[in-house]
């Protein structure tokens, strides 16, 4: 019996073992793509085709084959990058920085460039974060302005608006890898003149944009418009930003048209013009704050040196009009009555003493210069303004202007930098 089932097995055709990928339970993955892409949601194996099909609003959507390289369960991810991120110092930006550029390479998008946003923002400068960023450029498609190294054929501002619109509203990590794209412009004095002419933008995220580029590609150029803006702008995170350009371009002869703006008669100038000093970070600044906050503090100083606020006298009263008597005056053998008019006067009057609506404007403009002297000097003796002139008393061989003021470059634009009065 056993021998005739076994002789019937072996006449038995053979049949291949086709896995059923229907009874396998969606999970959320992360689908690595050709070309550097991320798919991450919950995903599932097709039972048709043995490919990969993601949930996106309610549905079911088949994936190409051949698409999809690798896939990681989501859940792995993310605990690994915590672990990175708790294993990094909270004062260790660098740490931080790679934690970020590991999420971006193991498909962690938004967590990457949440991380890498946050590091730019309060370090726009941050060496590590733009590289990490930039070292995963393949995970976005910024939209090219120029292929084949050809010159761009339409105008340069045209040909780059794409690029500026994908980029401006997705947060500073993204910025860099539009200003990585727009690197590789042929056209280098095209793209100076639309980034110059784009400082005077209606939009105030664009006027914001300009300044990082000219501060990326071409520190040192465009002196004057980074000047004005750094004082005149009406937006506080523009005049921020172009205050850090002007610090790319290291050269201290910048400071003095900020230098006397402190003199400005308009208090809100002032104000800026310190807040500019501090951003750009040149020693030379701190002699002249120190004098200005001496010479805001002087008695007197928020009244213009009169010693009290200027009085004045007001009259509150009325005033009445009444014959007093008639002057007669005969001639010509007829009399004419003229009369005397006088006038009666009732009231009081009042001293009046005016108070300056400055000393809102002075305080502003103390703090502003404590907070600069601050950051130019790392130090903080205290939030008065008595506590910085002591430090200065102390400590102002070492910060002397003209130890830092260096010859005027020959460059072109920083001679006819004018201060903003």
């Amino acid at each position: 019996m056993l021998l005739a089932l076994s002789l019937l097995a072996l006449a038995l055709p053979c049949q291949e073992h086709v896995q059923d990928f229907s009874a396998e339970k969606p999970q959320n993955r992360l689908l690595f793509c050709n070309g550097g892409a991320v798919l991450r949601g919950l995903t599932r194996r097709s039972s048709e085709t043995a490919g990969w099909e993601l949930r996106r609003e309610g549905k079911w959507t088949a994936i190409p084959l051949g698409l999809v390289v690798s896939t990681e369960m989501e859940k792995a991810v993310e605990l690994s990058f915590a672990q990175q991120w708790k294993a990094a110092a909270p004062g260790d930006l660098d740490a931080q920085a790679q934690a970020g550029g590991w999420a971006l390479q193991h498909g962690l998008l938004e967590e990457g460039l949440k991380t890498l946003d946050a590091l730019l923002k309060s370090n726009p400068n941050l060496a590590s974060a733009r590289n990490a960023i930039c070292a995963q450029a393949i995970r976005f498609r910024p939209p090219p302005v120029q292929s084949g190294g050809k010159p761009v054929a339409s105008p340069l501002a045209k040909a780059i608006d794409p690029l500026l619109t994908w980029c401006i509203p997705r947060g500073p990590a993204l910025q860099e890898l539009g200003i990585v794209e727009l690197a590789r412009l042929r056209d280098r004095a095209a793209l100076l003149n639309a980034m110059t002419a784009l400082l005077g933008s209606k939009d105030a995220a664009r006027r914001r944009m300009a300044s990082l580029v000219l501060r990326r590609l071409f520190p040192g150029k465009a002196h004057r418009p980074l000047i004005l803006h750094a004082v005149l702008d009406p937006d506080a995170d523009v005049r921020a930003s172009t205050a850090l350009s002007l610090a790319g371009a290291h050269d201290t002869t910048l400071v003095l048209p900020l230098v006397n703006t402190l003199e400005s008669s308009h208090p809100t100038l002032r104000q800026r013009a310190a807040e500019a000093l501090g951003r750009m970070q040149y020693p030379a600044a701190v002699e002249p704050l120190v004098q200005r906050l001496r010479a805001v503090t002087q008695p007197g100083a928020a009244t213009g040196g009169i010693p009290r606020p200027p009085h004045s006298n007001i009259f509150v009263g009325t005033q009445f009009a009444y014959i007093q008597d008639f002057d007669v005056e005969v001639a010509m053998g007829s009399a004419i009555a003229d009369p005397v008019v006088n006038v009666l006067t009732s009231g009081a009057v009042l001293d009046v003493g005016v108070i300056s609506v400055s000393r809102v404007h002075f305080a502003r403009e103390t703090r502003a210069i404590r907070v600069a002297l601050g950051q130019l000097t790392g130090d903080d003796p205290g939030n008065t303004n008595r506590a910085w002139l002591k430090w200065w008393e102390k400590n102002s061989g070492d910060w002397m202007a003209k130890r830092f003021l260096e010859p005027a470059p020959s460059t072109a634009g920083s001679s006819t930098a004018k201060p903003p009065r």
